[in-house]
């Protein structure tokens, strides 16, 4: 009977063995030659597949592709920033800064992921690693009275990781402050690390407990809702230990371009503050 079997796995035309009510039958097998599932395609694109963000976001790529509410798949985008601080008490954490890997930081290159899940659920992401995104496409609309300034956001997606860092230390864009004044320009830096240089303080909103805010001059002309401002959205900004001053210039600001009204910069550590 051994025998018979060794002569049987040998045959060049493949057949698959089967035990039956201790029978031994032989049945065809597949093409592949081994009964079970054909061999998966290498996938040779180490990001992936799936959309990029700036196809989701770019309007000049996007077109009509996606709709607003849709369910999307974006593979190969880096963990940037994870948001820690609660600066409201509310327990308002977790949000995290997305961008696309593959590509420098740039212009529609970047999405929020509100309120994102994990898998595995032991998976938890840090900043550089690179990841996988399903989960609902939604431009949200911030307060009333200003309809056309939606926030694109990737809302409760589910982040699987793809691999580590890559590419060392994401570097911030630089961009001009004016760029923040109007939607039309700030709209594709939202969401993404960018550095301001030499800007000048108009008006402090410092509250140790609570949403805190520096205005900046960003020329005259410009209604309060177009008045770019510092944040305390990712860090407590107002605890700091930095002293500010009305009039005062600040050299360099890093952080994530957020909208809730204003275009915001959020530093994300007193790092990112040089004064």
């Amino acid at each position: 009977m051994l025998e018979a079997l060794s002569l049987l796995v040998r045959r060049p035309t493949c057949q698959a063995l089967v035990v039956v009510g201790g029978a031994l039958l032989a049945g065809a097998c597949d093409e592949y030659g081994g009964g079970g599932d054909p061999p998966l395609p290498v996938n040779s694109n180490a990001f992936g597949y799936g959309s990029s963000l700036a196809a989701l976001i770019d309007p000049s790529v996007r077109g009509s592709a996606v709709t607003d509410g849709q369910v999307v798949q974006v593979t190969g985008v880096r963990v940037v920033h994870i948001d820690t601080f609660d600066e409201t008490g509310q327990g308002r954490v977790g949000n995290v800064f997305l961008a696309d890997a593959w590509a420098q930081p740039g212009p529609y290159h970047a999405v929020l992921a509100f309120a994102p899940v994990y898998s595995p659920p032991s998976y938890r992401a840090i900043p550089g690693d690179v990841v996988d995104a399903s989960g609902t496409f939604d431009e949200f609309l911030p307060p009333a009275g200003q309809p056309q300034r939606f926030l694109p956001e990737l809302v409760r997606p589910t982040l699987v990781a793809r691999f580590d860092e890559v590419g060392g230390p994401l570097r911030p864009v630089s961009i001009p402050l004016s760029d923040l004044t109007k939607y039309e320009t700030g709209r594709p830096w939202l969401s993404t690390l960018v550095t301001l240089e030499n800007v000048s303080i108009l008006e402090l909103e410092l509250n140790p407990t609570g949403r805190a805010r520096i205005r900046l001059n960003a020329g005259t002309g410009l209604e309060p809702a177009d008045l770019p401002t510092i944040t305390n959205e990712l860090f407590d900004l107002s605890n700091s230990g930095l002293s500010f001053e009305v009039g005062q210039t600040i050299r360099r600001v890093t952080g994530m371009v957020t909208l809730f009204g204003n275009f915001s910069v959020a530093p994300r550590s007193k790092a990112d503050i040089e004064l």
